[in-house]
């Protein structure tokens, strides 16, 4: 053989040999979205520990996880678990909106979309255009994956159920205990003597302390509101923008506002605990009945729940609805009437049936359930 022909063989077969192997990508950004792409999860767990980010897209805006998710085979679970596992942001969307439950719910890739629910993805989550992953599912007729998502739904909502009761039978303890407390009759203090009638307050005295009256209701109501939003929040491990310790200060400055104001309305302006009671508990029912309508603690999410901006906007909004009649204020020592109220210009909303109802604040400040 000539050298010719014996170069020409060597060409021949170092091209076959490299034929084996796919084309290597330009960059690690390429190649790790061409491995996810072909299910190789060995080949993506190196490229992570090389640097590579699991939330990485390609051109077209297609997170790595949807990729994955995107196979009808079982490889593409198993790069999505070593995406999740270095830190892939599961609710992560492409350019119309669309997280991998889209893509694994519209392949009819079932154990996948199990294992996004199981992860925390947001099974209502809208696309661009207000769909849902069910819907892709149901028109691409993968019923069994409707079915799953459908029974996954209804398992959170009996989960968060279990945890209301939980919570409701603890709070519900304290709110005996402290009623036995308070049930405990004071000695009988002797007959007051006879005092002089003081001079009657003039007009403007008089509408000073009315406008101040509402002042401390409407405070009242709103800190009573956020205590119970925020404690409520804690107690079903709510997703929230606050870190446990900043959620412990927001719970503990409310309260402590709560028993100023009980105290001044009490002690300032004589008015009776049943009455500073009656705005707190009131408030408190609002929120939580809110909050116990919104089905599980995915949907509250999507609906700003957990967030700074939603506590101040629902419990203004509460708080706004006090309208305090100054014929319902009555003056002290005189008494109050046994029926002294507030009126609520919308009707008072009640707790969901086979819910025990949040305690209310107390004059002494033991708010609902405490900490």
């Amino acid at each position: 053989m000539d050298m010719s022909s014996r170069i020409l063989t060597v060409f021949l077969v170092t091209a076959l040999v490299f034929s084996a192997f796919p084309a290597r990508a330009d960059s690690p950004k390429d190649e790790i979205i061409y491995r996810a792409s072909l299910g190789r999860a060995d080949d993506v767990r190196l490229l992570l520990k090389q640097g590579a980010s699991p939330n990485e897209k390609n051109h077209a805006g297609v997170p790595l996880l949807s990729l994955a998710a995107a196979r009808i085979d079982g490889e593409g679970i198993n790069v999505a678990k070593v995406l999740v596992d270095a830190g892939a942001d599961v609710n992560g969307n492409d350019a119309i909106g669309r997280t991998a439950l889209f893509y694994a719910a519209n392949s009819g890739n079932l154990p996948m979309v199990k294992y996004l629910l199981d992860k925390g993805i947001h099974y209502y989550a809208e696309d661009n255009n207000g769909t849902i992953a069910r819907t892709l599912a149901f028109q691409a007729g993968h019923m069994d994956i409707v079915k799953a998502m459908d029974d996954f739904v209804k398992a959170q909502t009996k989960k968060v159920d279990e945890q209301y009761k939980k919570a409701d039978a603890i709070l519900a303890e304290r709110y005996r205990e402290e009623q036995k407390r308070r049930a405990v009759p004071p000695p009988s203090p002797p007959p007051p003597s006879p005092k002089p009638a003081s001079p009657p307050e003039n007009k403007a005295a008089k509408q000073r302390k009315e406008e101040d009256v509402k002042r401390l209701a409407h405070d009242l109501s709103f800190h009573a509101c956020a205590f119970q939003y925020w404690y409520f929040v804690d107690a079903v491990k709510q997703i929230t923008e606050l870190s446990p310790d900043e959620m412990d200060v927001a719970i503990d400055s409310h309260k402590k506002q709560m028993e100023v104001i009980e105290k001044a309305l009490i002690r300032d302006y004589g008015k009776e605990p049943r009455f500073v009671i009656n705005i707190s508990d009131s408030a408190q029912k609002r929120i939580y009945s809110e909050l116990a309508a919104l089905e599980s603690n995915s949907y509250r999410h999507e609906k700003g729940v957990g967030r700074m901006d939603d506590v101040e906007a629902r419990c203004q909004n509460i708080s706004r609805d006090w309208d305090i009649d100054p014929a319902d204020v009555p003056d002290m020592p005189g008494g109050a009437p046994n029926n002294t109220s507030t009126n609520l210009k919308s009707e008072r909303t009640y707790l969901p049936d086979g819910m025990t109802p949040p305690p209310h604040g107390t004059a002494s400040g033991s708010g609902f359930g405490g900490r």
